[in-house]
């Protein structure tokens, strides 16, 4: 069936296509005679407005909106810094919302982005909104990705290959002699979680080693769940004796619960995982890791988003940056 445009109500009630977009946005601001013909033409027809079609006319402010799960995030944070520093300098305003990695929020935040008429937005989504988002860039609105790729959404991305940081760091662990992981992991939502993980059994593939079910821990999401999760291994004999951890938060539970269980590191246990910081200066134990780099991926997420604002080509092809992360080894 084909789709009822703002153009066939237009059409039908004999107005023009602003005298629609007017009566959907304020009813009252046009005539009565006009109001009550739109009404119904929309009753018949069974027109439904699409709020994001209805900004394509309109001029866009100079306002770019960041929409992310969690601010206090050391890692988005430091992505946030760097993106308000590069628009800044183009002479953008920003606007940050929180999304706590609620899928409503996330919608509530873009569509209420879209009704300031925002130049762009750069978010990092919760995932769980790839149709939803698809319609908004379709809608003529600029979005790009930051850190989480949806492979259901053609936009412009900026992310880390986190398959190849599993792979790396897995490879290096295993030329250490290491047979058996346990693995401390995020959100089983999250698709760099998964990333990490698939890179991490890439690198087993062939090695006669596999994770077992029993030591690979999800949705941890706390550096007290790291804590806890630690102290249970250490209490089990036959635990792993090489463990990582998916994200910064989880290896710095696994350092504290180290130190608070005065083990050797390595000697008890070897620990490494995915780190913000180096972690050369940051541990007293020598720890290999994966450095992400944030500060990067929100600089190259705005001179993507630059870079679609500037370009006059509405049908600017998307563009994918995948970058890598720095396997950092003990000195």
């Amino acid at each position: 069936m084909k789709r009822v445009t703002i153009t066939d109500v237009a059409d039908q009630a004999g107005v023009s296509i602003s005298t629609v977009s007017r009566y959907l946005s304020d009813p009252g601001s046009i005539r009565p005679i006009s109001a009550v013909a739109i009404e119904k033409v929309i009753k018949e027809l069974n027109y439904i407005p699409n709020p994001f079609a209805q900004n394509i006319r309109t001029e866009f402010t100079k306002i770019v909106a960041v929409i992310m799960p969690d601010i206090s995030n050391q890692f988005f944070s430091v992505a946030c810094k760097a993106l308000c520093t590069i628009l800044s300098q183009n002479k953008y305003f920003v606007m940050i919302c929180d999304t706590d990695g609620d899928p409503e929020k996330e919608r509530y935040y873009i569509n209420e982005m879209i009704k300031l008429r925002t130049a762009g937005i750069v978010l990092v989504t919760c995932g769980q909104n790839a149709d939803f988002i698809q319609d908004v860039i379709d809608a003529g609105n600029r979005i790009v990705l930051l850190d989480r790729v949806e492979p259901r959404v053609s936009a412009d991305t900026v992310s880390e290959d986190n398959v190849r940081s599993g792979y790396e760091l897995t490879k290096h662990l295993l030329a250490r002699g290491h047979k058996r992981f346990s693995v401390l992991i995020g959100s089983e939502k999250s698709i760099n979680m998964n990333f990490i993980i698939s890179g991490v059994q890439k690198a087993l593939g062939g090695t006669g080693c596999a994770l077992e079910d029993k030591y690979c821990f999800w949705n941890l999401g706390t550096k007290e769940s790291a804590v806890a999760t630690f102290e249970n291994l250490a209490a089990d004999e036959k635990s792993p004796s090489c463990i990582i951890a998916c994200n910064s938060v989880l290896l710095d539970g696994l350092v504290l619960a180290a130190s608070k269980l005065r083990l050797s590191i390595p000697g008890h246990y070897e620990i490494s995982g995915f780190c913000i910081d180096d972690v050369r200066y940051k541990y007293q134990f020598p720890i290999p890791a994966i450095m992400e780099n944030p500060s990067l991926l929100g600089l190259k997420a705005g001179e993507l988003l630059l870079r679609r604002l500037a370009s006059k080509n509405k049908t600017l092809p998307p563009k994918q940056i995948l970058l890598n992360a720095e396997l950092i080894l003990p000195v």
